[in-house]
């Protein structure tokens, strides 16, 4: 360490010498920060979060309490959603743009179609192997779409509108070319059984690319309607930024809710080879469609249709690719909640089903969603993110929905606010990207710690571009399937399976339940799921405490996660792996320290830039937090002066401890 002389004091930090040794020391910048409060004579006081380094005013320790209380940044949910909709980039067939972010990929899938006459170039694979299901596809678009209805002013802000745009595009030019006539529509391409016997990338594939389709004499109502509904909620979408498209992208729409009606049946019947997404009913993606086709037409014979069902699905278990009743529930629920219907009867019946299943997810239901041990929602063990991804977009839309309209939720005799509902999006969107048992972050490429063995055909072969020497079926499961290392490309922002019940997860892309990468399941999420309006630099103008102003920032991710299913296939059973527990972005075991007097607890974090704030923080009256570079009253929203969190604890405390000096 140098001797800096007359600027030893810098920052913060300042280099004491004696006689033998240089030491890192704070005294000069504790003692200002008690005099500012008046708390110069008052007792030291521990840290609240546990550590071996006491701050006093006599004695310097040797990190900065900047470091220690706001060093440990929260998760960056900006870059996790940058991440996802990089993942909707690797999935791409066709001819890849010129502004393609993921190098590693190449052109692929360019004679699809052909067999039939049509052109189905395009589109994207549905999950680590080669296959374009169209069922599947069309419900990522709609989540997709719904996300930048949703969320397009935080998606803007970080200068992500367009990328996610030319998502939800990149789909809806397929569907388009996939409905050549009113009532014909192309489901799937490619062969399931030949695909899955095989390893190789989409580049250099070899397998069967059979195109399937649905009409008059072989209807479909489950796909028909789904793609209808993807399509109509892409329009909203597109509404102000390309009227035309998004004309263009509802008269399709109209024509495909017309075929499904027209004409009912399950798709997989007509199209055998897509048992792989075998759909349980039609029903509910009637209902999802009517819903959407309203909103972007506000015609009334969609409504009609709505209050005319019989069945509005009951109480449901989850919201998934196959199963769209609670999301037609939930839109439906938002018209009654501005007026636009009554809440009586079959409208009455839409509300209190999605409001139920929301409850058992915040358990204050009559059945609760049961938790891993680490606070994870469990639903099902195939793919169990993508259920968890779908309920926290659930949460975050109908929250928004509540505060718009001044509402709240009565579960079992318990009132539930907007603000619950955040905190439960928030929770299992932190849990996907590190805030869990294991330490581990499942989005593929965020954090330091996560999956490297994705079950993905293109990311565990080099990529085509470093060799384009063509890996033939067997040879791709030999050398590259078979292969106990990372994956030579990253699959940035792929959500993998998950955790087992018990929050245990084997990182190896032999094990279909866990590694699975799919594009309808979750990339969470939301989850994830804060997207700052602003950078941590900014001191833009915050309103106070608007319930669910950061609803909508804080659950853009978890509304593109939920955009990302998986097919059937033998189920691996997951095994439980040693625990650890996350601090930071570190796995270490964490022991009590008896030293502190303060009990931990979850760390409170700053409203604007999210970091963790602890005796440098300032709390306002109405219960929010900002660090001290965003501690503006005039710029916030409440009548409440700021209070110090640093001298409402020290004031708390009156346990003595002398820290150690330390000696470099």
């Amino acid at each position: 360490m140098k001797d800096l002389g007359d600027i030893h004091y810098f920052l913060g930090l300042q280099i004491a010498r004696d006689e033998t040794t240089l030491t890192v020391t704070q005294t000069r910048y504790l003692v200002s920060l008690l005099q500012k409060f008046g708390l110069a004579g008052a007792k030291p006081v521990a840290t609240p979060l546990a550590s071996g380094t006491l701050l006093t005013a006599t004695d310097g320790a040797l990190l900065s309490i900047f470091l220690l209380m706001n060093g440990a940044v929260s998760h960056d949910y900006g870059a996790a959603l940058t991440k996802s909709l990089l993942y909707y980039e690797a999935q791409r067939s066709g001819k890849l743009p010129p502004h393609q972010r993921v190098l590693w990929r190449g052109d692929s899938g360019l004679v699809d179609g052909s067999d039939a006459g049509m052109d189905l170039v395009g589109g994207y694979y549905d999950a680590g192997d080669n296959m374009k299901f169209g069922f599947p596809m069309a419900f990522t678009i709609t989540m997709l779409s719904w996300s930048t209805i949703e969320f397009s002013s935080q998606l803007k802000a970080r200068n992500e509108l367009s990328n996610a745009l030319d998502a939800i595009k990149w789909g809806t030019d397929y569907f388009i070319k996939a409905h050549p006539q009113p009532h014909v529509l192309y489901g799937q391409v490619g062969d399931g059984d030949s695909d899955h016997s095989c390893w190789e990338r989409p580049e250099d594939m070899t397998t069967p690319r059979t195109s399937f389709k649905i009409d008059d004499h072989h209807p479909g109502a489950d796909l028909a309607a789904e793609t209808a509904a993807a399509l109509a909620a892409a329009s909203l979408a597109f509404r102000s930024s390309d009227p035309a498209y998004s004309t263009q992208l509802v008269s399709h729409a109209k024509q495909l809710f017309e075929f499904a009606h027209d004409h009912p049946g399950l798709y997989h019947n007509s199209i055998p080879a897509a048992k792989f997404y075998a759909s349980s009913g039609y029903e509910d993606e009637m209902l999802w469609a009517a819903a959407w086709l309203h909103r972007a037409t506000n015609d009334e014979i969609y409504l009609d249709y709505l209050g005319a069902s019989t069945n509005t699905g009951g109480i449901r278990t989850s919201f998934s690719w196959d199963d769209k009743f609670l999301g037609a529930q939930l839109l439906v629920a938002k018209l009654v909640l501005e007026s636009k219907v009554p809440d009586t009867g079959t409208w009455g019946q839409y509300k209190s089903q999605a409001e139920e299943f929301i409850c058992s997810c915040i358990q204050k239901g009559g059945k609760n969603v049961k938790k891993t041990p680490g606070g994870l929602l469990w639903f099902l063990e195939w793919d169990g993110l993508q259920y968890v991804a779908t309920a926290s977009l659930v949460a975050a839309a109908y929250g928004n929905y509540l505060s718009a309209n001044h509402a709240a939720i009565h579960c079992a005799g318990v009132t539930v606010q907007p603000t619950d509902l955040f905190h439960l999006a928030q929770s299992q969107v932190d849990y996907i990207l590190g805030s869990n048992p294991r330490g581990m972050s499942y989005m593929v490429g965020f954090g330091s710690n996560y999956p490297t063995q994705p079950h993905h055909r293109g990311a565990s072969i080099v990529t085509i571009k470093k060799d384009p020497k063509p890996v033939t079926c067997q040879e791709g499961y030999q050398v590259w399937f078979n292969r106990d290392a990372p994956n030579p490309n990253v699959l940035v922002g792929a959500i993998v399976g998950g955790p087992d019940e018990h929050d245990g997860y084997i990182d190896s892309r032999t094990i279909h339940v866990t590694l699975e990468i799919t594009l309808s399941s979750p990339s969470p999420p939301s989850q994830n799921h804060t997207l700052p309006q602003q950078s941590p630099s900014q001191n833009n103008h915050i309103h106070c405490p608007s319930p669910l102003d950061q609803l909508l920032a804080q659950s853009a991710f978890a509304f593109v996660s939920s955009s990302f299913s998986s097919p059937s296939v033998d189920v691996i059973k997951n095994q439980v792996g040693p625990v650890l527990v996350a601090k930071g972005d570190e796995k270490e075991e964490v022991k009590a320290e008896p030293t502190v007097v303060i009990p931990q607890q979850k760390p409170n974090r700053c409203l604007t830039c999210r970091r963790r704030v602890g005796l440098t923080g300032f709390k306002c009256r109405c219960g929010m937090v900002f660090c001290g570079t965003h501690r503006y009253p005039e710029q916030h929203g409440c009548k409440f002066d700021f209070k110090s969190l640093g001298k409402e604890q020290i004031v708390k405390a009156n346990h003595v401890v002398k820290g150690e000096k330390q000696w470099i």
